[in-house]
């Protein structure tokens, strides 16, 4: 069998009506943390008087997502009381939320960044996979796996072919432990939109590299980063004399 869910209620409206009534009186005058990189721009931000999307509007973002959370769970437990989890594979992904003030992006506007950036904030999103009689439980797989793979993915566990066309490599092996890893690297491609700021973007990960371009505005400094020693993404070392040569090979 194949059950597809999908919630729309982060999405908004963020006035309350999109979460639950069980999760409304969550994070009661809860306040967030500002990121350590809420004044770390994107070099074509631009300041605006805009209504800030915090406070009240966090709260009722996070009474969503908690909604969901414990929809997760249902289904888990359903399939665990069915007695059939062992042989049912769950995956549970997402797109990218909000920015919650990361790099300066906080509002629903798009005039103050928004999300469509190759910053870490926008491009990781959420990943579980539970298929016990294959898994196990517990474990945190360190791969770059992207969404491209999951469809690979569940075609090697029913036994089927990829399709020769796709370019998503299957999860499987490194479920298996027979790979370490699937990809050598991760291409970012961004194509603008009307009505937001952000510019065109192209971007390339490697290992722990991310090398950031914006090819309609060579005015915009180049980024790079080491999202393992600097996850919050501050320190742009564009200009490192050590790193030059690999900055071409990835640029290449």
């Amino acid at each position: 069998f194949l059950m597809v869910l999908g919630f729309k209620t982060p999405h908004g409206p963020l006035d309350g009506r999109a979460a639950p009534t069980r999760t409304k009186q969550l994070f009661v005058n809860q306040q967030m943390d500002t990121p350590p990189n809420a004044a770390s721009y994107p070099p074509y931000f631009v300041i605006h008087e805009l209504s800030p999307f915090g406070g009240e509007s966090f709260r009722n973002y996070f009474r969503a997502i908690a909604g969901i959370d414990q929809d997760v769970g249902r289904v888990l437990t359903a399939l665990d009381a069915a007695g059939i989890a062992q042989d049912t594979v769950v995956v549970f992904a997402s797109d990218n939320g909000w920015h919650m003030r990361e790099h300066g992006s906080y509002t629903r506007s798009g005039a103050d960044g928004e999300k469509r950036n190759a910053y870490e904030a926008s491009i990781r999103v959420p990943l579980f996979l539970r298929y016990p009689r294959l898994t196990g439980g517990g474990r945190k797989i360190p791969a770059t796996v992207l969404n491209i793979d999951l469809a690979p993915t569940l075609l090697q566990l029913a036994g089927l072919p990829a399709r020769t066309d796709m370019q998503g490599k299957s999860w499987v092996p490194l479920l298996t432990g027979a790979a370490q890893t699937t990809h050598a690297g991760m291409f970012y491609e961004y194509f603008r939109e009307e009505g937001f700021i952000v510019p065109r973007i192209i971007a390339f990960r490697r290992n722990n590299m991310k090398l950031i371009e914006y090819p309609d505005h060579p005015e915009y400094p180049r980024e790079l980063y080491n999202v393992m020693t600097d996850p919050w993404e501050t320190n742009n070392r564009i200009k490192d004399p050590a790193l030059q040569s690999q900055i071409a090979a990835m640029a290449a």
